[in-house]
């Protein structure tokens, strides 16, 4: 008897231990893509803000230049259905103008949408030439459905964009 318990020791892991440490590593991997997906979603939205702040101000610079003579300004659009984006314009008056010219638009990235303006509404928010002031204070939110996360950038009457 004790020569086969020398050979034929029982070492190694059981199928129930095997089963146990790969569902704990499930878990683990599932928290962990979790997180990083959050986090991603995290820097989208503020590189967004980011975007977004940049391009008001410098479409509050061409306004301040009186580039071409014209008024600019940044028309947002939230889409019922697709992704949102917004137009940066130069005009004579307003975006409905039909001498109006875009320069450029941008779509928001990924999952992000804007919350303000509302769903299937449009806002502009127009520069005054050399002033660089608007005609109100105003607001444009962008939002991660996904994580209930927000960013709002506020543009004061006399012009500061926070």
């Amino acid at each position: 008897m004790t020569i086969e318990r020398k050979f034929f020791s029982q070492s190694g892991f059981t199928l129930l231990e095997l089963l146990l440490v790969m569902a704990i590593m499930v878990v683990l991997a599932a928290a962990s893509t979790g997180i990083y997906l959050g986090a991603i979603r995290k820097i989208q939205l503020g590189e967004a803000g980011k975007r977004i702040i940049y391009d008001l101000k410098q479409t509050q610079a061409n306004a301040m230049s009186n580039k071409k003579n014209q008024r600019w300004g940044v028309h947002f659009v939230n889409q019922t259905v697709g992704q949102d984006y917004y137009e940066i314009f130069s005009s004579s008056s307003t975006y409905a103008d039909s001498s109006k010219v875009i320069s450029s638009a941008d779509f928001l990235p990924g999952k992000l949408e804007f919350s303000n303006p509302s769903d299937g509404l449009t806002k502009d928010i127009i520069f005054f030439k050399i002033s660089g002031t608007t005609t109100a204070a105003d607001a444009i939110t962008i939002a991660d459905p996904n994580s209930g996360n927000s960013q709002t950038i506020d543009i004061t009457a006399q012009g500061n964009i926070n």
